[in-house]
């Protein structure tokens, strides 16, 4: 309860009446009255403030009630949403393909064509280039080959003629993960530029099939690198799911995750960005539980870019247990003892003793409000209200550090605090605390993936 001016070590408490209603004043001590009168008989302000003298002890009785059971509904941990933005430079991922990708596609030296002679040819890929179009990653990739062909003279073989075909390879990659997280394989296609006949050949078959050989090779390590999405996946969730201090003494909370849902790739200036949201719940969890099997979330596609912020909520529960030895402690030279505190449906129903100018036992239900990080519990009827401090202040800045054997990427977490709110569990009455911000993760492609095989 609230204090007011001492005088001689003793409190001195306000009076006033409400149509002949329990009341309490700003001061917190309990009386009733008569109708805009004070017990005494001295007539009360409006708002209670001005000096009265105290009332006799025990001047009104309060009538004993009993309450019924009304049981708090079960309690729904608050819905989070962790928003997780990766960009990464297309240049990036230019080079990693470039580096990746065989330069010299197919070759040849002096291969019998018949009467023509012998032909030599060496097959080479260019520069790729990679670009989002809607759902597909596409990667075209220039091929040329220079062709030439010789008439064999004992061991000596003259050209007598040259071309240089000109070709293009073409990766269409539909990003559209299905339920399990696989991407569809890729569709490679090589087609012809231009052509090259010498000699009365037509060389350009042969190139073509240099080709398809390179995009067989390509084709088989893109499926091979598609097979690690999942196990990617798997990582990256549980990273997420790792329990995050809050504070020095706040303990360490944890999200668990229940559905992903993922905005496609998109390109802006350079930069590549795919979007992703956690949905799930976060509970408290020990700071040291980093080894944590987290199954895989089932998966859902944004078809809009949605929200850039999601929202880390959770609870601190109060004990009824614990509201009640507070509420003792809050209460002053006797006036009011709690003996218990249990739920009443979305209130607060509390056993108080009454002992000073109003004396008696009776059950109270009041509605738990939040006035900064005071809990106040106000009673519908009679208007009583106790207070206690509680725990509101507004969690500290998550930072979230990048995965040690992932060197490539570069996080950051942007949050502000949001309000408070309260609700009433069955066993106590909690305040939802959290932030609202967005995770961004900048990643190198390059140092991401593993090297290429042998």
């Amino acid at each position: 309860m609230r204090d007011t001016e001492t005088t001689r070590g003793r409190k001195r408490w306000g009076v006033y009446a409400t149509g002949g209603a329990i009341a309490l004043s700003a001061a917190g001590a309990l009386w009733v009255g008569r109708d805009g009168a004070s017990v005494d008989g001295s007539t009360s302000s409006a708002d209670g403030d001005d000096e009265r003298p105290a009332p006799a002890r025990c001047a009104t009785t309060v009538v004993a009630t009993s309450l019924p059971e009304t049981p708090a509904p079960p309690f729904v941990a608050p819905r989070s949403t962790l928003v997780v933005v990766a960009q990464a430079p297309v240049d990036g991922l230019v080079r990693l393909a470039d580096a990746r990708l065989p330069r010299t596609l197919d070759a040849a030296t002096r291969r019998p064509v018949g009467a023509a002679g012998e032909l030599s040819y060496r097959v080479t890929r260019g520069r790729p280039s990679v670009r989002i179009r809607e759902e597909e990653l596409i990667v075209d990739v220039p091929i040329s080959a220079a062709v030439e062909i010789c008439k064999p003279l004992g061991p000596l073989c003259p050209t007598y003629g040259r071309c240089q075909p000109q070709l293009s390879s073409r990766t269409v990659l539909n990003l559209r993960p299905g339920a399990d997280w696989i991407l569809p394989p890729p569709s490679l296609a090589v087609t012809v530029g231009s052509g090259c006949t010498v000699a009365g050949i037509d060389a350009t078959a042969r190139v073509v099939e240099a080709a398809a050989t390179g995009k067989r090779r390509a084709q088989a390590e893109v499926n091979a690198a598609l097979k690690q999405l999942p196990s990617l996946v798997d990582r990256g969730v549980a990273w997420l799911s790792r329990p995050r201090q809050l504070g020095a003494s706040a303990g360490c909370w944890r999200l668990r995750p229940t559905e992903v849902n993922l905005r496609l790739p998109t390109t802006t200036e350079g930069t590549l960005t795919v979007g992703a949201t956690l949905a799930g719940t976060v509970g408290p969890a020990a700071c040291d539980d980093q080894e944590i099997a987290v199954p895989r979330p089932p998966l859902a596609l944004r078809e809009d870019q949605g929200p850039d912020e999601g929202a880390l909520r959770w609870a601190r529960v109060l004990p009824f247990v614990d509201l009640k030895r507070q509420l003792d402690a809050a209460d002053v030279d006797g006036v009011a003892t709690v003996h218990a505190v249990r739920p009443h449906g979305m209130k607060v129903a509390m056993d108080v003793t009454f002992d000073g100018a109003t004396c008696g036992r009776t059950w109270i239900v009041a509605t738990p409000r939040r006035r900064g990080a005071i809990l106040e519990l106000a009673s519908d009827m009679p208007e009583v209200t106790f207070t206690v401090p509680i725990d509101a202040a507004p969690a500290p800045t998550t930072e979230l550090d990048a995965l040690e054997d992932l060197p490539g990427l570069s996080v950051t977490a942007a949050w502000r605090a949001l309000d408070p709110e309260l609700a009433v569990t069955p066993d106590g009455i909690a305040t939802i605390v959290g932030q609202t911000g967005v995770v961004r993760v900048a990643f190198d492609p390059e140092a991401l993936m593993p090297p290429p095989p042998p």
